[in-house]
């Protein structure tokens, strides 16, 4: 039986996603009429839009397929974002005409026909290949739109008296049914396996199902024909959700990785300080049994009486010197696999430093690109696109860019445990006079004080205690209330150790908060009070 859950979450996807937009339509064309509302801007932002989305959702999918064993039928999406989201960029460049209207239909017709192959297996030449073949789409779906644009006079007429010919709702429509066939398809993923994803993808591919279907019937720049415009936007708005958890998933995996790496640590420092306590017992009984020996010797010496008993001790003592020597032998291996232990924990970590540089820089590319991208088309088209146009460009670059942010931190935060040096004496005034050079700029834009007590000097790594002041200082000046940020900066020595003190005057820390701000990704406020990412800042 199929979980209750999964089955009332399906319906509720068929009512949103299936038969709400067409109620939307409908009512758009009974209460407004069939009043023709022209906006090219806005048509050109949604178009630009959807294959921005559709581009980069296909990138990063891409790189998913090139790094996990992921189901054949994830690649059939990358070729159907892929194609889509090329031929609709083509589409939003060009002026009202038969290219402008057929390459818009065209979109529908491949991006349904590619995803209806998703019931389908990926032949072997395509397993081998898969970048090449998503390449090769790319390169068909430029040539067929630019085949549209060169040659439209052999195209049929899209309109004919006002409303669109038979040939575009028949090519629609095909489209459309293959937008139902993939989500049928992943419809029932869902209902075998209840994974946020399979919903994704099932409400993506029938909203836009449901859009081609109908939108051959719309009336051209009609309210019901905006309809349609803005649910193929919603549908590629909801497909971002499903690459957004493909993207920090590998996070995710690190962090855990990390954290058992940590404890494996832990436990083998246990473990040596056992092995040095067992070996301090084992120098204790060498000692005994020297002594014992220069006691028997002393005993024959006195007399002959006690001879077979020397013997017997003797023998007793040379039984217990073989056991000792054995347990020696038994702890020199010991010691021997507990350096192996330790240069294996080093390679490790090594490697997973590599891992998160190479993480870091495959999940940056695509981003830079993103972002590269969407500059250059506010750069070109920001006068001919309306405001909301450029803003959601600006929303996409900021995006991007944060993202780029989190990734340096969290390169930066995986080799905290890996790069640090052999602790030696470090003055901290100096170390703190470092702090202070490289945030200059800072505090002085914020009209800040730095003061300081007298400060010893200690054993520690100095690159990383000019980083901890740097970034308290940091804080200290980011998380300011409306007066000028003023930074004290003390150490008092308790027992054999010493506690530093940094103490600020602004927005503090609630004490209920104290747990959840060393926690990583966590934050106490918007990004639009105060910048950062939770990684490495309050």
């Amino acid at each position: 039986m199929k979980p209750p859950r999964a089955k009332s979450k399906v319906i509720a996807l068929v009512l949103l996603a299936g038969v709400l937009p067409f109620l939307a339509s409908l009512a758009a064309h009974l209460i407004i009429g069939d009043a023709k509302h022209v906006q090219e801007p806005l048509h050109e932002g949604f178009e630009l839009a959807g294959c921005c989305i559709a581009l980069g959702v296909a990138m990063i999918l891409l790189l998913r397929l090139q790094h996990e064993n992921a189901s054949s039928h994830l690649f059939w999406v990358v070729a159907a974002l892929v194609a889509m989201g090329i031929v609709d960029g083509m589409h939003s460049f060009l002026p009202t005409g038969v290219a402008f209207s057929w390459t818009r239909h065209g979109a529908t017709l491949v991006g349904g026909a590619f995803f209806a192959l998703v019931w389908l297996p990926l032949p072997v030449v395509v397993v081998r290949r898969k970048v090449h073949f998503i390449l090769l789409v790319a390169v068909l779906a430029i040539a067929g739109s630019l085949a549209i644009l060169w040659w439209p006079e052999r195209l049929p007429a899209p309109w004919v008296a006002g409303v669109y010919s038979r040939s575009v709702i028949a090519t629609n429509v095909l489209g459309g049914l293959g937008f139902l066939a993939a989500a049928v398809f992943f419809i029932r993923r869902y209902l075998r396996e209840p994974q946020g994803e399979n919903l994704v993808f099932a409400s993506h591919t029938l909203l836009f199902g449901t859009a081609s279907l109908f939108f051959g019937f719309s009336h051209v720049w009609g309210a019901d024909w905006w309809v349609w415009h803005g649910a193929r936007l919603l549908a590629y708005a909801i497909v971002l959700a499903a690459a957004q958890k493909t993207s920090v998933a590998p996070y995710q995996h690190l962090a855990r990785h990390t954290q058992e790496l940590l404890k494996a640590n832990e436990d083998l420092r246990t473990e040596v300080v056992e092995r040095q306590r067992v070996e301090v017992e084992v120098t204790r009984q060498s000692e005994e049994q020297t002594r014992l020996n220069a006691a028997l010797t002393r005993s024959n010496r006195a007399t002959l009486n006690l001879m077979q008993d020397a013997v017997q001790a003797k023998d007793r003592l040379e039984k217990v010197n073989q056991e000792l020597q054995l347990e020696i032998a038994e702890r020199q291996r010991a010691e021997d696999k507990l350096k192996e232990t330790l240069l294996d924990l080093e390679r490790s970590n090594k490697e997973l430093e590599q891992f998160a540089y190479v993480a870091s820089h495959d999940l940056q590319e695509p981003l830079r690109m993103v972002a590269s991208y969407t500059q250059l088309l506010e750069k070109r088209y920001g006068d001919k696109l309306d405001s909301d146009a450029r803003e959601f460009i600006q929303f996409a670059v900021d995006g991007a860019i944060r993202m780029q942010r989190l990734i340096n931190d969290l390169l930066v935060y995986s080799r905290l445990g890996t790069r640090g040096k052999t602790f030696e004496p470090t003055d901290s005034h100096e170390v703190l006079g470092q702090a202070i050079a490289n945030l200059s700029a800072l505090i002085e834009e914020n009209q800040a004080l730095v003061t300081n007590d007298d400060l010893p000097t200690i054993m520690a790594d100095e690159s990383q205690m000019v980083q901890l002041f740097q970034n308290l200082i940091g804080n200290a000046i980011k998380f300011r209330t409306h007066e000028s940020p003023r930074i004290h900066v003390s150490a008092e020595q308790k027992g054999g150790e010493w506690l530093f003190t940094v103490r600020d005057n602004g927005i503090g820390i609630d004490p209920q908060h104290k747990d959840r701000i060393f926690v990583i990704f966590q934050r106490l406020h918007s990004k639009e009070e105060y910048p950062g990412t939770g990684v490495m800042s309050r």
